[in-house]
């Protein structure tokens, strides 16, 4: 039993205790005392009793920090310090001001406290100019520590950086076990000499995630196709580099295009009917719906090429990559990378393709079942359907399906649909399931190679190895310096934009309290509580 009094001394001791902090817990009449230790930065907190009608306090009970601090309570109580912020929290000059203050009670400014964070920033991942000079470095440590990776740089006359191409082994053999559709997008750089970082991503069996050095590369074939937006500079490379591989568009983008001469038409949902449509008869009846919009629509489609976006017209095999979503949701996991240095850059994507390799490697290694989630979910959901339809052999291998008023045909040698998905997909539709049930055969053997897990297991099986830190590849480079410099950019005045400005199409969040259901954040509403 102590009274109340006795720890105004820990307040102003010096050389043990700087400070204390007292906190009253609501509903009864404990009290919580904080005690900080600067000397090894350690919490205690003592809950204490109060008597009632006194000053006299009861201490019944001592726990650590480590374990008082995983309570519901005493985390909502605790005040936040530095080391309390998540790992992957960024270090904001508010964060150093503070902690200034905090360890050696020193007030400096924001001005400071960010140029004290870049100077750490900088040799931590180095400067934004030393790392277009380290560029021949890194990529004699990428080679050497995975052995088939293709490099490629190039500067111009001045010496200063034009371009940079990476292609890591692992990637380069598992395009042999992907599907033979490349989807090819830009998305602006943020660091200080801004440029553009262009992405070449397929999808595996299960749909999940330039031109010369992609050619040198991947090559070509008579079912490769490219995938990308109408961007003029990109079809112009593709047309110099390729000479069998077909060029398609993505039709979201496609659509945004036709959005810009018809904002106020409601076509959306006609037109990606129409661009995902099997057959020409479908596409000939969403097209038409588009025409009553606006009979100018029609030429403007056509004047594009129906074969390079809508899936009734593909010349070859496309499996669903209709757009070019695998490349923007690239673009978007490497959102925060893209305000690095490039090397930092660079090593970013190495070290998200090891993870992404180790995690699906490891996944695909301990599946049971013969193809992909994604095959097998498919064709269960083909076999429920397939249960309602009436079948009619007319040979051995042809066989007409009915299903409400509508009539297919499935060949089960040739392996095509009049419906065409199976065509297009490669795995059989619901009129395919019921003929192939008829005769008893496996639905497995009649789906494409690239869905099987033995696929998928080699597509995964090469490691992607790290390559060290800054100094280790400086200090092991044996080509001295190569002299790139950084291009030259003039940066428009005012603060860096963090934010792209989204389009119409893209759907946003809208904001509402959570106090008043208004559109405004809750933190600055002003509705009585």
């Amino acid at each position: 039993m102590f009274p109340l009094n006795c720890f105004d001394g820990f307040a102003t001791s010096e050389d043990r205790i700087p400070w204390l902090t007292l906190y009253w817990k609501d509903g009864n009449n404990s009290k919580l005392i904080q005690i900080v230790d600067d000397k090894d930065v350690s919490w205690i907190m003592l809950v204490l009793s109060k008597l009632p009608d006194n000053d006299l306090l009861i201490i019944v009970d001592t726990t650590p920090a480590t374990d008082i601090g995983n309570t519901p309570y005493m985390s909502s109580e605790l005040p936040r310090t530095e080391d309390s912020r998540t790992e992957n929290a960024p270090c904001r000059p508010s964060d150093v001001i503070n902690y200034m203050k905090i360890h050696h009670g020193v007030n400096i400014s924001y001005d400071k406290a960010w140029r004290g964070r870049e100077i750490a920033l900088n040799s931590i991942r180095g400067t934004p100019k030393d790392s277009y000079a380290m560029l021949s470095a890194f990529s004699d440590a990428l080679i050497r520590n995975n052995p088939g990776t293709y490099t490629a740089e190039e500067a111009d006359d001045e010496g200063r950086f034009k371009f940079y191409f990476m292609a890591l082994a692992a990637s380069i053999d598992a395009w042999n076990y992907c599907v033979p559709v490349i989807s090819v997008d830009g998305a602006a750089m943020k660091n200080k000499y801004l440029g553009t970082l262009i992405s070449a991503c397929t999808i595996d069996g299960n749909s999940q995630i330039f031109f010369r050095n992609l050619k040198t590369v991947f090559g070509e074939h008579n079912e490769m196709v490219i995938v990308s937006d109408a961007h003029k500079s990109i079809e112009n490379g593709f047309n110099t580099v390729y000479e069998i591989a077909e060029h398609g568009l993505c039709a979201f983008h496609l659509l945004k295009n036709l959005k810009k001469n018809h904002k106020s038409l409601p076509m959306e949902d006609s037109f990606n009917k129409c661009a995902r449509a099997y057959t020409p008869l479908e596409f000939e009846y969403y097209m038409r719906q588009l025409e009553q919009l606006s009979p100018s629509m029609r030429h403007e489609l056509e004047a594009v090429g129906r074969h390079k976006w809508a899936r009734a017209f593909f010349k070859r095999k496309r499996y669903q990559v209709i757009t070019t979503n695998i490349s923007e949701s690239m673009n978007s996991t490497l959102k925060k990378q893209r305000e690095l240095p490039v090397m930092g850059l660079l090593e970013s994507i190495r070290s998200l393709i090891q993870k992404w390799f180790y995690e699906r490697r490891t996944k695909w290694r301990f599946q049971r079942t013969q193809l992909s989630i994604y095959a097998e979910d498919m064709i269960r959901e083909s076999l429920a359907q397939s249960r309602s339809m009436n079948i009619y052999p007319v040979d051995q291998h042809e066989f007409e399906v009915h299903h409400r008023k509508e009539q297919f045909v499935v060949n089960i040698l040739n392996r095509t649909c009049s419906c065409r998905q199976w065509d297009l997909d490669l795995i059989p539709c619901s009129y395919a399931c019921i003929a192939l049930s008829t005769r008893n055969l496996n639905l497995h053997l009649y789906t494409d190679k690239f869905y099987y897990v033995s696929n998928l297991i080699n597509l995964y099986k090469k490691r992607t190895c790290p390559i060290g830190t800054v100094n280790q590849i400086r200090n092991t480079h044996q080509g001295g310096n190569d002299g790139i410099l950084p291009p030259h950019v003039k940066r428009p005045a005012g603060r860096p934009k963090k934010k792209r400005f989204t389009s119409f199409l893209e759907k946003k969040a809208s904001v509402r309290c959570s106090r008043c259901g208004k559109g405004h954040n809750c933190r600055s509403c002003k509705e009585p509580i």
